[in-house]
């Protein structure tokens, strides 16, 4: 994480470090500030979808990736049709590790008040 966001204040700061055409650099710098929210998301929907796979909460996982991929879909067709441009794909994964991390959280944490007996079954 640490790495990530040093990488992404890197970016702000001397974005020339990844090109040397700075007709590229407003550019770069116009997408640092979701690249480093879709991080944050991301780290914590892997811990927490690590939790629900490690209780077998396939079925959930599951769904909730096709609704997510589904509500993505929609996302970017909107993005398409608006002219959003690149900044809609970075808005994109804002969007899908933000709302993989609100289900994968709410669920991890609903199964820590369940006992044993209620938990998903493995298989």
């Amino acid at each position: 994480g640490l790495a990530a966001g040093g990488s992404c204040a890197a970016l702000l700061a001397v974005p020339q470090i990844f090109t040397r055409d700075a007709a590229l650099w407003p550019g770069i710098t116009a997408v640092v500030p979701q690249a480093i929210v879709s991080l944050v998301f991301c780290g914590i929907e892997c811990a927490m979808c690590g939790v629900l796979l490690a209780q077998c909460d396939f079925k959930f996982v599951n769904v909730t990736m096709a609704a997510n991929l589904l509500i993505l879909a929609g996302f970017m067709s909107f993005s398409r049709h608006s002219g959003m441009g690149l900044g809609a794909v970075w808005w994109a994964l804002v969007l899908f590790f933000s709302l993989r991390a609100f289900w994968s959280t709410t669920r991890a944490a609903a199964l820590l008040w369940l006992p044993s007996d209620q938990l998903p079954a493995s298989g």
